[in-house]
């Protein structure tokens, strides 16, 4: 038989949450996101898409091509938004 938690638990557990995941953006690890590409700028940057939003000119891994449409990992090195590349297509 499951539980219920009280009103008093679930708000600790919402708190927990809240400052586990506030912690975790400070932390300075590599992260990936999956995006898709929406546009190429034919200037080694695309513009891509992540949460229904647009990330203008990302720029590219060397030697990586990209079309529209493709679906790729986004690199985010030290968990620093400001340096996200794309890094390389997902597999099929």
């Amino acid at each position: 038989m499951k539980k219920e938690l009280s009103k008093k638990d679930e708000d600790i557990l919402e708190a927990i949450d809240i400052i586990v995941q506030e912690r975790l953006k400070e932390l300075k690890f590599n992260r990936y996101i999956q995006v898709k590409v929406t546009v190429d700028n034919e200037n080694n940057t695309y513009d891509v898409l992540y949460n229904n939003q647009t990330i203008p000119n990302v720029k590219v891994r060397a030697g990586l091509t990209l079309s529209v449409n493709d679906i790729c990992y986004c690199m985010i090195p030290n968990n620093q938004f400001s340096l996200l590349f794309l890094d390389c297509k997902v597999p099929n």
